[in-house]
């Protein structure tokens, strides 16, 4: 068993009449890309909410809105482009969603955290 329990992720599939799934599993987890290497024009995929909304400071409400569009990205599984690099060096996205009242809103996000992955397919032939 690996230490993150990914052998679980093949329940009927014993390790040594497969080992490429595992590996291939173990590698999508294990070399997770890090944010600082986000370019304009890569392609992500917003896929859980970032690890620092479990810290306590977070849930005082100032956050429900930032919360609430990662979880309409993660819901709607879209794909989204890097748009800006700032001058902290962090990496933007852009994006419209339906506010309450069922109008367009156009929304932007700095993707500055471990909420992401590349998309299967990238313009810039990464991911």
């Amino acid at each position: 068993m690996s230490k993150f329990g990914l052998d679980a992720l093949i329940p009927s599939t014993p390790q040594s009449e497969n080992p490429s799934i595992l590996r291939d599993v173990r590698a999508m987890h294990s070399e997770a890309p890090s944010w600082k290497d986000l370019k304009i024009g890569d392609r992500i995929r917003i896929v859980k909410i970032p690890s620092v909304f479990a810290e306590s400071h977070y849930h005082n409400g100032d956050w429900d809105e930032t919360f609430a569009l990662y979880r309409d990205l993660i819901l709607r599984n879209m794909v989204v482009t890097v748009c800006e690099i700032d001058g902290a060096g962090r990496p933007w996205i852009e994006f419209d969603s339906l506010d309450a009242d069922g109008n367009i809103a156009s929304n932007s996000l700095a993707v500055d955290d471990d909420s992401w992955v590349f998309a299967e397919t990238n313009q810039t032939g990464r991911g």
